[in-house]
């Protein structure tokens, strides 16, 4: 029984891996996180601090990044619904720039809107149910989702099997 709690005792008190992450925001605007630092002619860097254990704090997780167009309703309302539950969004407007398309395309395999990524998970269309769980899943927000699937009506689960999506081009 020593050896067990000396041993364990000696695993709990092991340094987590440290992993370091820069934010930026680059010329064009757009908020970037990566493992590496910016280049020099960034001016405004910071660098974020990733909890060991438990993962990182909602302040300290990169952005969801959302994909949209100015004119589309289901963008809107992805954007008020992450801002209503206090996750910090990029909104990327791809109705115009080459490159933002490039990207979202790179990303999801088409050009369609509004297109939501949460780390490497990638989310076609929005329903807040759908989306809400995926927040869930990656530690963004900590709710009781047993009681909320529970109480989910069948209107709900309708929505979850067709997300709306618009195509831009």
């Amino acid at each position: 029984m020593k050896t067990y709690t000396l041993f364990l005792a000696l695993f709990l008190a092991l340094p987590t891996a440290q992993a370091e992450l820069f934010r930026w925001v680059d010329a064009d605007g757009s908020v970037t996180y990566q493992d590496r630092p910016p280049p020099a002619e960034v001016k405004a860097a910071s660098k974020v601090k990733l909890r060991g254990i438990g993962g990182p704090s909602r302040k300290q997780m990169p952005p969801v990044m959302l994909y949209r167009t100015p004119d589309c309703a289901s963008c809107d309302s992805a954007a008020q619904f992450l801002t209503s539950l206090k996750i910090p969004v990029t909104e990327v407007d791809v109705s115009t720039d080459l490159d933002n398309q490039k990207a979202l395309k790179e990303k999801s395999g088409s050009l369609s809107v509004p297109t939501i990524v949460l780390a490497e998970k990638v989310m076609k269309g929005f329903t807040p149910s759908w989306l809400k769980s995926e927040l869930e899943s990656a530690g963004y927000i900590k709710t009781k989702k047993a009681a909320e699937n529970a109480g989910q009506n069948e209107d709900e689960a309708a929505d979850e099997e067709s997300p709306d999506t618009a195509q831009t081009e």
